[in-house]
């Protein structure tokens, strides 16, 4: 599949209307139901949506290798997120999305931004095993942490360094996770409502917007009835 049409003129066009700078957003009905354009308020308001978690995993791991000497922890992490970002994620989720149809290299949407674009854009549907792996990716994105300073408090009460420490990484374990909750319940409620990766599992868009998107991209329109899906 490729990700240009031929329009009526025979010139190139873009695949999907996100990208398209002649769409006539002023006059579609779903335009404000949908973040289908490139803004960059959206990005702010993803990172932003996620500091409760960002702010104290990045303190808690400063601290844990501070305070216990153990690296472990932080470099699975890091390896983590070179894979799960740069090579896992991209494929399984991000390639189906509109915004990843643009000509170029480099992704440009409202969460994974500035990511290399390695693999080619699928307009289908994702598969139950993509699905899967992309649950089993976000559950090890945001429990690794709350791990690692689980283990780190037990290593310093072991170590008798001091009840001070020990208090200090519970307390950052304990907002990590309700940090994680927090970017959780902010995904569902805020942005996957509004997201144009329909497939995507944690995808809130009603089915209706979705399907009067579908019926303006044609070919993203195809790709998702040869999965079976019926448009309204």
């Amino acid at each position: 599949m490729t990700t240009e049409n031929l329009n009526k003129n025979g010139a190139n066009e873009p695949v999907t209307c996100t990208w398209d700078t002649n769409s006539e957003c002023d006059v579609c009905p779903i335009h404000r139901a949908l973040d289908c354009k490139w803004e960059r308020k959206h990005l702010i308001r993803f990172y932003l949506n996620g500091l409760p978690f960002f702010i104290p995993t990045a303190i808690g791991m400063i601290l844990t290798i501070i305070w216990t000497g153990n690296w472990t922890g932080f470099i699975i992490y890091a390896a983590f997120w070179m894979f799960f970002f740069g090579f896992f994620e991209i494929y399984v989720l991000c390639r189906h999305c509109p915004y990843y149809s643009e000509e170029g290299r480099i992704l440009h949407c409202l969460a994974n931004h500035g990511l290399l674009k390695i693999w080619k854009y699928n307009p289908g549907t994702m598969n139950r095993w993509e699905k899967a792996g992309l649950l089993i990716g976000l559950i090890l994105f945001l429990g690794i942490p709350v791990v690692t300073f689980i283990f780190g408090t037990l290593t310093l009460y072991e170590a008798e360094t001091g009840i001070f420490f020990v208090i200090i990484l519970s307390g950052i374990t304990f907002l990590t996770f309700g940090g994680t909750l927090i970017f959780g319940k902010n995904l569902v409620t805020k942005i996957c409502p509004h997201c144009v990766n329909f497939s995507c599992p944690l995808n809130r868009v009603p089915k209706e917007v979705r399907d009067a998107y579908l019926k303006r991209n044609p070919v993203m329109k195809q790709a998702w009835e040869k999965t079976g899906y019926r448009l309204g």
